[in-house]
């Protein structure tokens, strides 16, 4: 029984410790069990500074507007290089693991390797490209070694592997523009 005794005063007395009611020890202006109602002193706060109100500033974007197919197609034409069998936006099947977080996707072929091609992804935001270069960088043994990032992030190439590193340069060159 009286080891019973024993363990609840002393259980009673470490919730007390633990849950705060038996007060500062090291103050000796806080009682044992202080039991009023603030056992801890309440800090004292700077004032708020007001602001004045000023004009809305203008936001501005994390990353650059990406460019329009449109944008990019040109500059495919003023570097020289003629597609063939451009397809914007073209069907993938639903089963497909291509990541879906792009604006536009293009197929094309390049008129000087017949139907050697490639396919392009411009998305709205870099990580959102960044899953494809990721997926791309998965299926290198199959997709091949050309794939290209553009310095914005906002542009992935893909290009078939039967293009030469001499050809996949020309359009490495048009990428370093977005």
């Amino acid at each position: 029984m009286m080891k019973r005794i024993v363990g609840v005063v002393f259980g009673v007395l470490l919730a007390a410790m633990l849950f705060g009611i038996w007060g500062d020890l090291n103050d000796p202006t806080v009682g044992v069990l202080d039991w009023g109602p603030t056992p801890y002193r309440t800090p004292t706060l700077a004032p708020t500074p007001t602001l004045e109100p000023t004009a809305t500033p203008t936001p501005t974007p994390e990353w650059p507007m990406p460019p329009t197919v449109d944008e990019l197609l040109a500059a495919f034409a003023a570097n020289g290089i003629r597609l063939t069998n451009v397809e914007r936006n073209p069907p993938i099947d639903a089963d497909s693991p291509l990541p879906r977080s792009f604006r536009d996707n293009v197929t094309w072929y390049d008129e000087a390797l017949g139907t050697a091609g490639g396919q392009f992804f411009i998305c709205g935001e870099p990580r959102h490209c960044a899953a494809f270069q990721s997926y791309f960088d998965a299926l290198m043994a199959f997709a091949g070694p050309y794939t290209y990032t553009s310095p914005s992030g906002l542009v992935v190439f893909q290009l078939n592997r039967a293009f030469t590193p001499a050809q996949a340069a020309r359009y490495q060159k048009v990428l370093q523009q977005y």
